[in-house]
């Protein structure tokens, strides 16, 4: 998880959090609940890490449409190191909360 408002100023290596799906809510930890609502999503292929014109493309088109924005981008690697050898087939979601201003 990544802070919007430090994406927003290009420190996009900047994380505010890591996560991962569950089942059951964990007893005895901490932990966060993704906002049910209205997500902007845009998919990354290529490096992970090498996300910069895709976070620009997807605050562009939120900004265009007059969208505001939860606190938080969600970046979920969907292929990554265990289904391929190749970088540049890696595939990742980003998806920021938005809502109507």
């Amino acid at each position: 998880m990544l802070d919007v408002a430090d994406l927003r100023t290009n420190h996009l290596d900047t994380y505010a959090y890591f996560f991962t799906k569950v089942i059951q809510k964990p007893e005895h930890y901490p932990f966060h609940i993704k906002p049910a609502g209205d997500y902007a999503v845009a998919y990354l292929m290529g490096d992970y890490y090498d996300s910069k014109d895709t976070y620009k493309t997807l605050f562009d088109w939120i900004d265009q449409n007059h969208f505001s924005t939860g606190q938080y981008s969600y970046k979920e690697a969907v292929i990554d190191e265990l289904a391929t050898a190749s970088v540049k087939e890696y595939v990742t979601k980003i998806s920021v909360q938005v809502f109507r201003t």
